[in-house]
Formats: structure tokens, C-alpha cells, sequence
């Protein structure tokens, strides 16, 4: 699992839909790593679309209340572990 993946997930719940821009950006990736990180995210379950908003294409997670219990373990675990700031 990686954290990055977790907290792109997390973000897209708790923000709700976000652009791919504003990722790239938040968490310094390519285009490429984003599209990684959102096909993980999709494999682990989270239904993860591309809607749009006025002229902006944005990423928004729709199943979040029921893939978030597990995210937050993922992301203790990797707290507890010193991976994650």
C-alpha cells in the first residue's frame, strides 16, 4: 500500500472532488504517478470517476463512506509504522 495512495483517497472523501491538477500539485506527481495512484485507489475498491465541473475535469470518489473504514487502517498502519509526516 502506498501512502500516497491512501491519501488521495482520503482527500477526495473528506474534499470532495478534485482536479487533477490540484493533486499533481498537493502531492508533487507526474501525470502518469497520478493515473497509478487512481488505478490502485480503483483496485482497492473505490469507485473513483472523472466529472466534470463547469470547464474543469475533476476526480471524484463515490462509494467513500464504504471504502474509508478501510483506508483509515491502511493509514494507521502506516503511521504506526513512521512511514507517514
Amino acid at each position: 500500500m502506498h501512502k500516497t495512495t491512501l491519501q488521495i483517497i482520503e482527500e477526495l472523501n473528506d474534499s470532495g472532488p478534485q482536479s487533477a491538477a490540484v493533486l499533481q500539485q498537493r502531492y508533487e506527481l507526474s501525470v502518469a504517478t497520478l493515473k497509478r495512484h487512481i488505478s490502485t485507489a480503483r483496485l482497492l475498491g473505490c469507485q473513483i470517476v472523472s466529472v466534470r465541473h463547469g470547464s474543469v475535469w475533476k476526480f471524484e470518489l463515490r462509494n467513500g463512506p464504504a471504502v474509508m473504514t478501510l483506508c483509515r487502517k491502511w493509514l494507521e498502519i502506516e503511521k504506526n509504522r513512521t512511514l507517514l509526516e
